[in-house]
């Protein structure tokens, strides 16, 4: 993606799986269920990005 003079693009790094209770809180599994379908133990799966920049020459990784 082109944002005037900064160029950034995602950077997939991990997927890990994590109690849909856990991260949803007090939302109603049928509610949060639509969005991110869990597995038989109740886990969804759940992703971290990098985000890198290039701008005016220099390049930076932000995790």
């Amino acid at each position: 993606m082109q944002f005037g003079d900064y160029r950034v693009e995602i950077v997939p790094d991990a997927e890990f799986r994590l109690d849909g209770g856990a991260m949803f809180g007090v939302v109603p599994r049928t509610l949060w269920s639509r969005v991110s379908a869990p597995d038989e133990q109740n886990r969804v799966r759940l992703t971290t990005n990098c985000l890198y920049v290039e701008a005016g020459g220099e390049r930076i990784l932000v995790e």
